[in-house]
């Protein structure tokens, strides 16, 4: 395959593929599965971080795009709810992706890492907004949404949540009714104190 035919994207799909398979994105693996070889990838990715901050950036798009339709028209309790659900449901259909994007040390310095973000930071402030009014409760709803949404995937990806009594579907959605419930009734202690 010649220099001409790769780009950006085709190498970070490539990468993506091989993270979903249980692989590591080294150029090496990539340059296989592109028909290339490794000194091909430099002019795109000077290294493994910078590539690395690329997917991070790109599966954030696709994220992004795939949510917003999905919840079109959706707002309030119930788009926080639906969004949450989702993002979880995403992240459950690509295991070994979310773990991988989840181990990329967060980086403000580096554009990809702080577009991938703020993507998720606007969608996900963009749900809260609605629902809490103050902004250090919108602050502790973003904190406890990307937590159980996060810890979700994790335990169920390395197979903890595996007792019958309660099914994990079920138990997230008692977690999350949980938090919001507590989050309103802190939301209405604060507009009491001002």
């Amino acid at each position: 395959m010649s220099r001409q035919i790769l780009s950006k994207d085709r190498i970070i799909q490539a990468a993506v593929a091989i993270i979903e398979a249980g692989g590591t994105p080294m150029f090496s693996t990539i340059s296989r599965r592109l028909g290339s070889r490794s000194q091909a990838l430099y002019p795109y990715f000077a290294n493994q971080t910078e590539l690395s901050f690329a997917i991070f950036d790109w599966v954030a798009r696709q994220l992004n795009d795939q949510i917003k339709t999905e919840l079109f028209g959706l707002s309030g309790r119930e788009g926080l709810i639906a969004l949450a659900v989702a993002m979880r449901r995403e992240g459950l259909a690509h295991v070994r992706l979310t773990q991988y994007l989840l181990s990329i040390p967060r980086d403000t310095a580096n554009a990809d890492m702080q577009q991938g973000t703020d993507l998720f930071r606007d969608l996900l402030g963009g749900m809260i907004r609605p629902v809490f009014q103050h902004s250090r409760v919108r602050l502790i709803a973003a904190r406890w949404l990307r937590d159980l949404i996060a810890g979700d995937v994790v335990n169920i990806g390395a197979g903890w949540f595996i007792d019958q009594g309660i099914s994990a579907d079920d138990s997230f959605e008692l977690a999350l009714t949980a938090s919001l419930d507590r989050l309103t009734l802190e939301d209405q202690q604060d507009t009491q104190d001002d």
